[in-house]
């Protein structure tokens, strides 16, 4: 029975170096897997942060454009304001120069019959392009609370 021992005593040695083997393995994986969660955290991180500086420079790029836009509608608004301005300048010339040019009669000139128009004719011409809009279409009859 010598050799069968034998035998069984080369078994069990290789399957203790296989298992040994193994479990060394094992080991050192379990050892170095601290290692590869950090190295994997730099990763992710090194990704995170360059997706974060893209939506970043989106964001700046968003903004940017919007700013544009309200720096666009900002001038329209003061052109427009100016316009105004302009136009109501001139309307108070047209007055001052109606006022100016039609002489106010004394009441004993006027007697009880005589009336001046509601609208001095130079400012009706200079009121009548501004507040102009496209012409209505009422419908025939229509109550006056809905012309």
């Amino acid at each position: 029975m010598g050799a069968l021992e034998a035998i069984k005593a080369a078994i069990v040695l290789v399957v203790g170096i296989v298992l040994g083997w193994l479990v060394a393995g094992l080991y050192a994986d379990l050892v170095s897997l601290p290692a590869a969660r950090e190295a994997g955290a730099v990763y992710e991180r090194g990704i995170w942060e360059a997706r974060q500086r893209e939506a970043e420079a989106k964001a700046e790029t968003d903004r940017r454009a919007a700013q544009s836009r309200i720096d666009a509608i900002e001038r329209d608004f003061h052109q427009r304001e100016a316009e105004r301005l302009a136009e109501l300048s001139n309307l108070e010339a047209a007055l001052d120069q109606e006022a100016n040019r039609v002489p106010i009669p004394s009441t004993a000139d006027r007697g009880a019959v005589a009336c001046r128009p509601a609208v001095p004719r130079g400012l009706r011409d200079a009121l009548d392009g501004i507040g102009r809009a496209t012409p209505r279409s009422d419908p025939a009859g229509a109550p006056a609370a809905l012309r």
